[in-house]
């Protein structure tokens, strides 16, 4: 307030510079006062807006938060399951090559002869079917308070870290992001729920 006071009456104003009316150290000053000011204002409104965001917060329930874990992980499994059904359509010639050496080259494993390709597609399908567990788990879980659905949230939340961990070291960050969602929502949750027997 003091500084729009001195921007408002700076001709009326006498610095100890010289006497001068207004240097450009005072300038300066003014103008670093001014920024200051509008800081302030601004660091006010997003308090402000905040304390408005952690009110909405409060009403997220644990059954709200799960289920909207559990739409994440869905949007996840299409994307994962779409993504993994077409991997053998090579975009361009290194791919391509790959695709044929893990499609043609056989060996013998446990017993039977067994690609590369067999194994990451296996592996496509675990992930699918694991992610399809988890949404259902955490359907569950939505319906419940008990001490055990508390601890069952905490444990697949933090289950859905070391997921998502896994999928932006192997994968890439899309992947790992929302998975990464749905932990945050899933350990919220527990963290929320009462664990009344």
């Amino acid at each position: 307030m003091l500084v729009s006071g001195l921007l408002q009456n700076r001709n009326h104003i006498s610095f100890e510079d010289n006497n001068a009316s207004l240097t450009d150290r005072s300038i300066a000053q003014i103008k670093l006062g001014n920024l200051i000011c509008v800081i302030r204002e601004r660091y006010i409104s997003f308090l402000q807006s905040t304390q408005k965001a952690v009110g909405q917060l409060k009403v997220m329930t644990p059954k709200i938060l799960l289920r909207i874990a559990v739409v994440i992980i869905l949007l996840h499994n299409i994307g994962h399951t779409l993504g993994h059904s077409g991997w053998k359509n090579a975009p361009d010639e290194v791919n391509r090559r790959a695709i044929d050496a893990m499609t043609s080259n056989e060996f013998m494993f446990m017993g039977e002869k067994s690609t590369y390709a067999r194994f990451y597609d296996g592996y496509g399908y675990a992930g699918t079917l694991t992610l399809l567990l988890a949404m259902i788990l955490l359907w569950m879980l939505s319906g419940a308070q008990s001490k055990l659905s508390k601890q069952l949230a905490m444990v697949t939340g933090l289950f859905l870290v070391s997921w998502a961990i896994m999928e932006y070291l192997y994968f890439f960050p899309l992947a790992a992001g929302m998975t990464l969602m749905a932990a945050i929502l899933t350990i919220w949750s527990a963290s929320k729920m009462t664990g009344a027997q």
